[in-house]
C-alpha cells in the first residue's frame, strides 16, 4: 500500500467520523432546544392556572376576573423563549364545575368563566417547533416544514378571589 493511498484513506474514515459526530452534536443541540421550549410551555400553563385559580372567574373590587382572553395573554406573556406571535400557539382554558362527591372535575368542562370557589379551572396549550434544517433533513420525514408539537395540561381547584 503506497503512502497516497493511506492518506486517501484516512480522508474517506475521517470526513464518515465527522459526519456521525456532526449528527450528534446537532441531535443534541436539537433534543435541548426543543426540551427547553416543552418546559417553557409547561410552566407558563401552569402560572396561568395558579393565576386563574386565585382569581376565579367572578369580578371583585380588588382584582379583576380571570377570563379567556386574560388567560391566553397571561400564558403566552410567561411563555420565556417561545415566539408568542406563533399563529400556531393556542392557548384554551376551560372552567369545570366540582363532584360533589369525589370533588374531581366533572366533564363536560365550558369556557365560560363563572367558576367559583371549590370548581376548576383547566388550561390546554401546544406549540409547533421546526427542527432545524440538518437534523430534519434526515429524521423529518416527508415535507420540509414538519414540527414537533409540544402539548401542556394543567387543572387546578379555584381557591378564591
Amino acid at each position: 500500500m503506497t503512502k497516497r493511498s493511506r492518506t486517501g484513506q484516512a480522508i474517506t474514515e475521517a470526513a464518515i467520523a465527522f459526519m456521525a459526530f456532526a449528527l450528534i452534536l446537532f441531535g443534541t443541540i436539537d433534543f435541548g432546544r426543543s426540551y427547553f421550549r416543552c418546559q417553557a410551555l409547561q410552566n407558563a400553563v401552569i402560572e396561568g392556572t395558579a393565576y386563574a385559580s386565585k382569581h376565579g372567574g367572578v369580578s371583585t373590587p380588588l382584582m379583576a376576573p380571570a377570563n379567556q382572553q386574560a388567560l391566553i395573554d397571561y400564558v403566552k406573556n410567561n411563555a420565556w423563549g417561545l415566539d408568542k406571535t406563533n399563529i400556531n400557539f393556542t392557548v384554551t382554558p376551560s372552567w369545570c364545575l366540582s363532584d360533589p362527591l369525589t370533588g374531581m372535575p366533572v366533564s363536560p368542562c365550558t369556557t365560560d368563566p363563572t367558576a367559583s370557589p371549590g370548581n376548576f379551572v383547566s388550561i390546554n396549550a401546544s406549540y409547533p417547533m421546526q427542527l432545524t434544517g440538518f437534523i430534519q433533513q434526515y429524521f423529518g420525514g416527508s415535507g420540509c416544514n414538519r414540527a414537533v408539537n409540544c402539548t401542556a395540561t394543567s387543572t387546578m381547584r379555584i381557591v378564591g378571589q
